[in-house]
């Protein structure tokens, strides 16, 4: 979920549904909107707008996550 702020109910809404891993990103907050289990947030973001900040390529997130060795279309994500 890139981008939580101070909501983001979608995480939230992903882990109780399916009860997934859920990982946030958002380089303009010190930490998740939503917490859960198996949520982890990174203080990130996509895009190279906020400097000073932690910005990745959707690749690097995708690696941070340890996720780049998963099968095609198994990751959801919401921008």
């Amino acid at each position: 979920s890139m981008g939580v702020q101070k909501h983001d109910k979608f995480s939230l809404d992903v882990y109780k549904n399916f009860d997934i891993p859920v990982f946030q990103y958002d380089c303009t907050v010190s930490h998740p909107a939503q917490i859960c289990d198996k949520c982890k947030f990174f203080p990130a973001c996509l895009s190279s707008k906020f400097p000073g900040k932690t910005s990745w390529t959707l690749k690097e997130a995708i690696d941070q996550s340890n996720f780049s060795n998963v099968p095609d279309r198994s990751l959801l994500m919401k921008m």
